[in-house]
């Protein structure tokens, strides 16, 4: 069984588009990428944000293929969708160090007057 994949998917409304259009949007990705997943295809829908300021949708699928998440995409009755493979992976444990220098505010003010 091949490994799936993290895709994102995005999707910009018309101008005006409300916050809810958007979220009827989500609703139909899901539900598109649950039918596939009842018809035995590898693909989960895993999380929707909505930017309501900018009109646009994100969703994140994990699926084996590119074309599995167009499929979803195409019975959700998306057009124009954008859709790209991310790289997600753990964050590292530690951060590494400082390269400047953190001044105490005021050190600073007394450097500039």
């Amino acid at each position: 069984m091949e490994a799936r994949q993290t895709f994102l998917v995005e999707v910009y409304g018309p101008p005006r588009t409300r916050a809810e259009s958007l979220r009827e949007l989500a609703v139909r990705v899901r539900d598109a990428s649950a039918a596939l997943q009842l018809e035995g295809r590898a693909i989960a829908y895993v999380r929707s944000t909505i930017v309501p300021e900018d009109e646009y949708l994100l969703c994140v699928l994990e699926a084996v293929s590119e074309e599995a998440v167009r499929e979803a995409c195409a019975r959700a009755g998306l057009a124009q969708e954008r859709v790209s493979l991310v790289v997600d992976g753990p964050l590292p444990t530690a951060l590494p160090a400082a390269t400047e220098t953190t001044i105490n505010p005021k050190e600073r003010d007394e450097t500039h007057e």
